[in-house]
């Protein structure tokens, strides 16, 4: 009977991969995670609030081709260009929302 070799996978290729399931595993929670918006603006009511931080969520998710709020992450495991990509896509959405909230006079509480 033959044996049979597994390659060794490099040190460095071993710690991104790490790094990358742990992003991916972060992001994954933050989208299970409910959203509540934590944005300020003087006279607004809550319901106010609410609405504009839906509607630039809405906005920021269609600008950024993030998934729509809500909608689940696929079941399969990232690569680690799609990991990549989606830490991108996140880094635009998050600055339109940010963009959208404070061109509607908001300032962030936290």
């Amino acid at each position: 009977m033959a044996k049979r070799i597994v390659p060794m996978m490099p040190r460095r290729c071993v710690a991104a991969f790490t790094l990358a399931v742990a992003v991916s595993s972060l992001l994954a929670v933050s989208a299970c995670s409910p959203a509540r918006p934590h944005w300020t603006k003087a006279h607004a009511t809550d319901q106010q609030t609410e609405a504009d931080w839906n509607d630039c969520r809405r906005r920021a998710s269609a600008a950024s081709g993030a998934p729509s709020p809500g909608s689940a992450l696929p079941d399969r495991p990232a690569t680690a260009l799609q990991t990549i990509d989606r830490q991108e896509t996140a880094r635009r959405y998050n600055a339109l929302m940010e963009s959208c909230m404070r061109a509607r006079g908001y300032v962030p509480t936290r």
